[in-house]
């Protein structure tokens, strides 16, 4: 049976976690991912190769699921990027981040299409007002279930200041999405400890508080 690429990079490791040693396993992945796509050469191919397309229903398949159990294994490792310069000549990251952006596209607009009009407002709406805090740090979501029960995830926002409008907008939905037809809570924390609030309560929204 074929390994994966997570299985490759550990097994390459092989208890070694010294830099030489991650990063001899982090290009010997990448190097494997080159080879895999070498038959791929068009936007189509690409994506197909990553999703399984049947008609107007595209869901994301082994292979890009393979992706990003690699990355949930080499996030653990990946301070190394900040000691190791691996040039331009290495695929494995971007390629994540692409497939990652697709999925993420796909899902979003696969949500749109099960909701009202009212809910996209919404969603456009609250995306709207948060992309114009300055200064996001991170975001806290709250959802109280029906039986007292509560669901809390929190997202860092750093790393976005560095991305595209798009995959900023695409991002932030798919977070509001979360929250529209239930009951909750966005925490947004600002750079200088500020906080604002937005309530949930199915498409209703309200600021709880607001910046000076």
């Amino acid at each position: 049976m074929r390994k994966s690429l997570s299985e490759i990079f550990l097994d390459t490791l092989n208890e070694d976690y010294s830099d030489a040693s991650v990063e001899a396993a982090f290009i010997k992945c990448d190097q494997i991912l080159k080879e895999k796509l070498e038959t791929v050469h068009s936007e189509e191919e690409y994506v197909a190769y990553f999703f399984d397309c049947e008609e107007e229903d595209i869901t994301i398949n082994g292979k890009g699921l393979e992706l990003f159990d690699f990355w949930d294994v080499f996030k653990e490792f990946s301070e190394i990027l900040q000691r190791v310069d691996f040039g331009p000549e290495l695929i494995i990251l971007k390629t994540i981040a692409e497939v990652d952006f697709l999925n993420k596209s796909i899902l979003n607009n696969s949500v749109k299409k099960s909701i009202s009009d009212t809910y996209v407002n919404t969603i456009s709406q609250v995306v709207k007002f948060i992309n114009e805090l300055t200064g996001k740090k991170q975001i806290t979501i709250t959802i109280l279930a029906g039986d007292a029960t509560q669901y809390e995830k929190v997202i860092p926002l750093e790393d976005l200041e560095d991305e595209k409008d798009l995959f900023t907008q695409v991002f932030l939905e798919n977070v509001v999405m979360d929250l529209v037809n239930k009951l909750g809570l966005i925490e947004i924390e600002l750079e200088k400890g500020e906080k604002v609030y937005i309530a949930f309560k199915e498409d209703n929204w309200r600021i709880l508080k607001k910046l000076d």
